[in-house]
């Protein structure tokens, strides 16, 4: 039971902090969700200090549109002359450009958490302090080609009409271009620190076998954002985060569940506000005696208001079509303000305790099976966590 204790300040914490924070198609919800594989280890709270750092891999691999579906792929309009636009109709049967796109980017983040657990209990709980900061390392490509059937169709349209050949030579060299140009400003590195997590908690344990959690989670903006750069480490937002949480044990088994509500300001550099939203998580897990403990938590996420965008529209995309998404590539986007992010994420776990280095050993991936106006990621973590 001594090693145990090892972990149980960051018990109550971990149903109310969230360790990734990003804009345009994430959110200040992490998808690893945030009752882990330490909830397990035991429900009576130890007062004092503790500690926590986290490593994550996130590999971003695609943004789902709406549906679900992959939003590599957009029709841009020809909003150019009478003649041009004319002419491209002529040629493809179609007043719009695909452009076929593919994005990958990758994060490298770490997270320093630092917290107290007072040693007086207040109105039968105790009271749980907490900061949270990461550092991210961001990485994305880019690249964006003009769909090769619609080239084959303006190609052959020249040869039947030799006249128009010199203008659509240019047309196929310039749509090529401005594709290649907005892909390459979309493309980029940067690295800092992110966005803050400051946390306050009240843990209720019965004694027993029952725990109850309430808290609230201020997410700050201290990470830089730019709403001329391709990347940022920081939202440019608060966010503020009340949630419930909710435990029983029984002999090996730990079963949780939790419910927040996030609120989220306008963001000042670009008068983009992300829409409010809930989330729920189920968390269960099995504690193998000299072993680990094996769990499963799932989250699901999902906007109860929609983004809206009250500036102008300036933001560099390759969508023009009025009232339209830019989906893959602007950094103020959808200009429609229609976007309602949702996933289902589910993470499995595994958490060694190790008490001959006074600590303990978290693992634990994520996969989101569901992800609509979102990011498409995995997430690799591991969390040493102590007490002082």
């Amino acid at each position: 039971m001594k090693v145990f204790r090892l972990v149980i300040g960051i018990i109550s914490l971990c149903t109310i902090f969230n360790a990734t924070a990003e804009e345009g198609f994430r959110t200040h919800y992490s998808p690893t969700g945030l009752i882990t594989g330490e909830t397990a280890i035991i429900l009576k709270d130890r007062p004092g200090f503790f500690g926590t750092i986290s490593g994550s891999l996130i590999s971003i691999d695609q943004i789902n549109d709406a549906n679900g579906n992959n939003a590599a792929n957009q029709s841009i309009y020809v909003n150019t002359s009478p003649t041009i636009s004319t002419l491209y109709q002529n040629a493809t049967g179609s007043n719009t450009l695909n452009v076929n796109q593919t994005f990958s980017q990758t994060q490298r983040q770490v997270n320093f958490i630092g917290g107290y657990i007072t040693e007086e209990n207040y109105w039968g709980g105790k009271f749980i302090g907490a900061v949270s900061v990461p550092y991210a390392v961001m990485s994305r490509e880019v690249t964006a080609n003009v769909d090769a059937t619609q080239i084959s169709q303006l190609q052959a349209y020249a040869i039947k009409n030799p006249a128009s050949a010199p203008t659509i030579n240019q047309m196929i060299s310039s749509y090529k271009a401005q594709a290649a140009s907005v892909a390459s400003s979309k493309s980029g590195t940067t690295e800092g620190i992110g966005d803050t997590n400051l946390i306050g908690a009240w843990s209720y344990f019965d004694g027993k076998n029952t725990k109850y959690v309430t808290g609230l989670t201020i997410i700050a903006p201290t990470g830089a954002f730019d709403q001329n750069a391709p990347l940022n480490v920081g939202f440019g937002y608060f966010t503020f985060l009340p949630s419930i949480a909710a435990f029983y044990q029984e002999n090996n088994w730990t079963f949780a569940g939790r419910a927040s509500y996030g609120y989220n300001t306008s963001n000042s550099s670009t008068s983009y506000k992300s829409g409010d939203f809930v989330a729920f998580e189920l968390f269960g897990s099995y504690r193998v005696p000299g072993l680990a403990n094996f769990g499963l938590n799932l989250t699901q996420f999902s906007q109860v208001t929609a983004d809206t965008y009250t500036g102008p529209v300036t933001t560099t995309s390759t969508t023009q079509n009025p009232g339209g998404t830019s989906a893959l590539l602007g950094t103020t986007v959808p200009i429609d303000g229609g976007q309602q992010t949702s996933f289902i994420a589910l993470t499995p776990s595994v958490v060694f305790p190790l008490p001959s280095i006074g600590g303990v050993l978290t693992l634990q991936y994520t996969l989101m099976p569901l992800a609509r106006d979102s990011i498409h990621a995995n997430f690799m973590q591991a969390r040493w966590t102590t007490h002082f």
